[in-house]
């Protein structure tokens, strides 16, 4: 489990696909700040090869009166041959079809829970998620899915500086770079020097931070406004220009504020230190050079995910533009 939350779900009521998905499609997303990633199956015909593939699900759901086959049992089966270890919720209609599973089992099914009628799904799913989440939502832990998210981020944005200055030559592109990195950074000119020969894939790879990374996908997203913006004028009212403009607008406001949303709070993160409260509740705090304090609950860890998240699209929309 990253940031993305992966289901796996039986069911062959579209219908009810269609009520109760985007609930929970809700609840992970709005209240716990993770991508919700379900995969939706009407029939358990490849139940096998799905629960032992080579993706990772956080949680298997299966209706077990599912009329082609009997994936509740195969779930099972797999479960008492050790062969999967991820939760599973069971749940039918027919509380006699769940007791019969009860009493076979011998209670020797571990991470598998019931529910009986669809009525009460919804909940139940939902106290599952929580306490799966649970189990990585301890503000340590929390730190590294965090931390970890973020450098996927820096990654991706580094992807995006790499490939636009790829396909549109490299020429004169490292010198203009290397200024602005200078004129934001303490190292000296000489650090850079080494750097006169080698492509600006190599620059961007080996010498821009996570900050100067953010800095210059936001002086590239800054130039194609000032294109566009030289563009309007004139324009008609009802010229397409006019939209896009508010859209670039609107990601460069996003890239200026991903400063303090991502790049401070990572490095904030990664330097914290674990305390408690006055209830015993662990919490974990930083303190930055000018001595600001910042302090990291449960409830920033959820934020700060649900922010990498919205800055992941906004960068992918930037580099759309681009």
């Amino acid at each position: 489990m990253r940031l993305e939350y992966k289901i796996l779900w039986f069911e062959d009521d579209q219908e009810f696909i269609k009520r109760t998905g985007p609930e929970i499609e809700r609840y992970l997303s709005e209240d716990l700040g993770f991508q919700p990633n379900i995969t939706y199956k009407t029939s358990g015909n490849d139940a096998e090869q799905l629960i032992l593939g080579d993706d990772y699900y956080d949680l298997i759901v299966t209706d077990l009166n599912l009329n082609d086959v009997k994936t509740g049992e195969t779930i099972i089966r797999n479960i008492r041959e050790e062969n999967i270890f991820t939760e599973v919720l069971l749940y039918s209609s027919d509380s006699g079809a769940i007791q019969k599973i009860v009493n076979e089992a011998q209670h020797m099914l571990p991470r598998v829970s019931f529910a009986v009628g669809r009525s009460e799904l919804p909940d139940r799913l939902k106290r599952i998620i929580w306490l799966t989440v649970r189990k990585v939502q301890d503000v340590n832990n929390m730190r590294g899915l965090v931390i970890a998210e973020a450098i996927d981020l820096e990654t991706k944005i580094r992807t995006i500086l790499i490939e636009h200055f790829r396909i549109n030559g490299d020429k004169g592109k490292i010198e203009r770079l290397k200024a602005e990195h200078a004129a934001r950074t303490t190292k000296s000119m000489e650090a850079l020097a080494g750097y006169d020969q080698k492509t600006i894939s190599e620059f961007i790879d080996e010498v821009l931070s996570f900050s100067d990374l953010n800095d210059s996908l936001l002086s590239l997203t800054n130039e194609l406004l000032a294109t566009v913006n030289a563009k309007t004028n004139g324009a008609k009212r009802d010229d397409p220009i006019h939209e896009k403009k508010k859209t670039l607008e609107a990601l460069r406001a996003a890239l200026v504020a991903m400063k303090e949303d991502i790049v401070y709070l990572r490095n904030d993160m990664a330097h914290a230190q674990e305390h408690k409260d006055a209830s015993g509740k662990s919490y974990l705090q930083s303190i930055r050079k000018d001595h600001k304090t910042i302090t990291f609950s449960e409830a920033d860890c959820i934020a700060m995910r649900k922010n990498i998240a919205k800055h992941l699209r906004n960068i992918e929309a930037v580099a759309a533009h681009l």
